[in-house]
């Protein structure tokens, strides 16, 4: 452990963190007994054999024998430093702790041992030699020219080199400075046979989110039979499939722009910054990956792929690859020129540039008249036609809402005379079919205890991953009943415990309107009591209205899918908690509001760790707003 961090601020984190929670933000984990499990991260993975024990807080996959804490997970998998992996996971706890004094600490501890710290200073020298060897050849610099990059610090930012037709640069590392062949192959720069890996191209040094040289792509310089980019082959820092080119610069912007514009080449960035356009990144000659959406998330994302045939069906898989993760804030920029966005400023201007990526329009839009054209349907297109558009269509449009939905089904309706059949996650139709199951075999506790006596191991699936949403059964029961309702309400300051994620505040701020609603026609005498209320002024409509919203927002949060079998065990769920909470007054029970403020920290922490930052006494705050509800009960009695 680094000697500059108090023992008691480690232990004090340490102590906290919960192993799964830092875990779930890397690998996709589902629960298998008292573990949870998925695949493992650290080598080529076909069956779950990654396993994480959260009562020890420690993970082992047998297979590859990787395993560890918390904090070494991080520096294995993200190639943080101990003190970076702390404060990860302070953050994520929400502890308020000031690292750089740590990190500027001589005792800084670095997050790659000695053999990889010499491997990084190797890359290091490689790009500085790219670099001096770029400045002595003029066909390279006549290239550059061509493409407009000309400035200093733009070739000097985006580590733009130079690599001879000769292995120079490895007699260079060998010979002046002294590193072995076999560092060399480590790194990428040689091949098995000795030979320098790239020769008379333009250097791009690729960088990791951290700014480190981790490896390199090269552009051929002359039109030779050869391919036209080449990358460091994977390396113990290099996979193309978990980096993003000049994220690492994005990354620093990051507090000022949740904006990420996505481009297909690294002359594509340069492009963009030389048009004042800074949030941007390329792909590396490869299609996102899962590794990728760790990046992705919580940001609004703009595709700028090509305009071929090959970018448009790059930019439909790559929309569907989103979408089907979760991330469905997005727009696709509209190109109507046969270029790239090098090309463009080359030939166009910066002004056009800019505007072009100004214009860029929502996701579904894009695809709606992108499918259209690609399958040249119009309203004289006969019905196998029309079919095909509507199948491949409705293949994005599933993933996203109601009225989304609703708005296509209406245009494709009057454009084709053509009713489309989407597979929404909700069928609110099948609400009215609810079938009533005893509630005896369930103790009262709107927190979830699974039934010990099921053999459905869906059913079981359901019931445990309902149950981890501890706010939103607690939402259903003020749905239910409106003295529920008042009893927690009566504090004003409560909707502080339904402040994240924006699912379960948008639904808080729903059910609140709705007592609302109720106890002002009370209020008006209008009715004399809550049942007459709901005799008369159609509260059974709304309270299904609301049903279905509890259903939609379990769905997204927990990214489910198959909507139809979820309905039918959630409807038997809510009965029986209508069961529960009816049978809670009836004995005067009471219900403890201490999971509630866990589950409002615990979601308020992931919230500042996505948006990178938030003012202390904010945060402070809000803790302070929510304490004070750890030890309140709300007392149910017989009205």
């Amino acid at each position: 452990m680094n000697k500059s961090i108090p023992t008691e601020l480690y232990n004090s984190i340490i102590s906290q963190v919960n192993i799964v929670d830092i875990i779930s933000n890397f690998v996709s984990l589902s629960k298998k007994g008292n573990n949870y499990v998925g695949l493992c991260p650290f080598h080529q993975d076909s069956s779950p054999s990654f396993m994480v024990n959260p009562t020890k807080n420690i993970y082992k996959c047998f297979p590859c024998g990787k395993g560890g804490d918390a904090i070494k997970f991080l520096r294995d998998k993200e190639n943080m430093s101990f003190i970076q992996s702390l404060e990860y996971i302070a953050n994520q706890l929400g502890i308020d702790v000031n690292f750089e004094e740590f990190k500027n600490n001589s005792n800084f501890t670095s997050k790659y041992n000695e053999t990889e710290l010499e491997l990084l200073e190797i890359l290091k020298a490689a790009n500085a030699f790219y670099k001096t060897q770029l400045i002595k050849n003029q066909d390279a610099i006549n290239y550059l020219k061509h493409r407009q990059i000309y400035q200093s610090d733009i070739i000097d930012k985006f580590d733009i080199g130079f690599a001879p037709d000769n292995n120079s640069l490895s007699n260079y590392l060998i010979t002046k400075l002294n590193y072995s062949p076999e560092q060399l192959l480590k790194v990428g720069l040689i091949n098995d046979s000795g030979n320098e890996l790239f020769r008379n191209r333009i250097m791009f040094g690729i960088r990791n989110s951290f700014g480190e040289i981790v490896g390199f792509s090269g552009r051929i310089l002359n039109k030779e039979n050869l391919p036209k980019y080449i990358n460091t082959s994977e390396t113990i820092f290099f996979n193309k499939s978990k980096l993003l080119y000049n994220y690492h610069n994005f990354f620093e912007l990051s507090n000022n722009s949740n904006e990420l514009i996505i481009v297909e080449g690294y002359l594509d960035v340069i492009a963009c910054y030389q048009a004042d356009i800074f949030n941007v990144v390329a792909l590396m000659g490869t299609s996102l990956t899962k590794e990728h959406l760790y990046l992705l998330k919580n940001k609004k994302i703009k595709l700028f792929l090509d305009n071929d045939n090959a970018g448009l069906n790059a930019t439909l898989k790559t929309l569907k690859f989103l979408l089907s993760n979760n991330i469905n804030n997005i727009e696709v920029i509209r190109n109507p020129y046969e270029k790239d966005a090098d090309e463009i400023l080359k030939e166009h201007g910066k002004d056009i540039l800019i505007e072009l990526i100004n214009s860029s329009k929502i996701a579904i839009e894009w695809i709606y008249n992108s499918l259209k054209n690609i399958l040249n349907v119009n309203q004289n297109s006969d019905i196998n036609t029309i079919k095909t558009l509507a199948n491949e269509f409705t293949d994005y449009l599933n993933y996203y809402d109601n009225d989304i939905q609703n708005y296509f089904k209406n245009k494709f309706l009057s454009d084709y005379k053509y009713e489309l059949k989407v597979n929404s996650y909700i069928d609110d139709n099948t609400y009215l079919n609810n079938s009533f199951i005893s509630s005896n075999d369930y103790a009262f506790d709107i927190y979830g205890q699974l039934p010990q006596n099921t053999k459905n191991i869906d059913k079981d699936e359901f019931l445990e991953s309902i149950n981890e949403l501890k706010r939103l059964r607690f939402l259903m029961f003020m749905i239910m009943n409106n003295d529920f309702s008042n009893l927690f309400l009566e504090d004003e300051n409560c909707k502080n415990l339904f402040t994240q994620p924006e699912e379960i505040r948008d639904l808080f701020i729903k059910v609140r309107s709705f007592n609302k609603d109720i106890n002002d026609k009370i209020s008006q005498n209008i009715y004399e009591n809550f049942k007459k209320a709901y005799e008369n002024i159609n509260i059974e409509n709304k309270i299904k209205e609301l049903k279905s919203e509890v259903l939609k927002t379990f769905i997204k949060i927990k990214k489910q899918r198959n909507a139809n079998e979820l309905t039918e065990k959630f409807n038997e769920f809510w009965i029986e908690k209508e069961n529960e909470i009816n049978n809670g007054f009836q004995e005067q029970a009471s219900i403890p509001l201490f999971p509630i403020v866990i589950e409002a920290k615990k979601e308020y922490n992931n919230f500042v760790l996505e948006v990178g930052s938030v003012n202390p006494k904010t945060f402070s705050n809000y803790i302070n707003s929510i304490e004070k509800y750890k030890n309140i009960k709300i007392k149910l009695e017989k009205r």
